[in-house]
């Protein structure tokens, strides 16, 4: 492996230089880009709540809402959490 595979192996680039050989090569990638994104989740939650939040005192929200095309934010709420659920399973489970 060169130099610049390994920086790219280490910073788990998705389209890096170094093509992986193994599954056991492939389920690390894997899980290297799992926590990251765990932790992505976990932001983009606590800031979907706290809009959320803001949402409520606003009078206006409902009718927004219901003119636009894009979930709101009450309904990507639970889907970040379900997401957020997922890799922290996968992650367990992968050890």
């Amino acid at each position: 492996m060169t130099v610049v595979q390994f920086d790219v192996w280490i910073l788990s680039e998705v389209d890096g230089a170094y093509h992986w050989a193994t599954n056991d090569e492939h389920s690390e990638r894997a899980q290297l880009l799992a926590t990251p994104e765990l932790h992505r989740q976990l932001r983009e939650r606590s800031r979907l709540a706290v809009k959320v939040e803001g949402e409520r005192f606003v009078e206006s929200a409902d009718k927004i809402a219901a003119t636009t095309a894009f979930d709101t934010t009450e309904v990507r709420l639970p889907k970040v959490s379900r997401r957020i659920k997922q890799l922290t399973s996968y992650l367990a489970a992968a050890g």
